[in-house]
């Protein structure tokens, strides 16, 4: 399943995106600054990330 997540790097969502990873889901996560959040999801090439205001 994709599956387009918001809060990826917050507490429950950096819980959450190893998680759905390890079951075989795709991922788009929703970033309101790359630059601040890119080293929390830098290490994993299989997410889609999409930057916003």
């Amino acid at each position: 399943m994709h599956i387009l997540l918001t809060g990826a790097t917050g507490f429950i969502g950096g819980a959450l995106v190893p998680r759905l990873l390890a079951a075989g889901h795709t991922l788009t996560v929703y970033l309101r600054q790359y630059r601040a959040n890119q080293t929390r999801l830098a290490y994993i090439d299989t997410i889609e990330k999409l930057v916003g205001p």
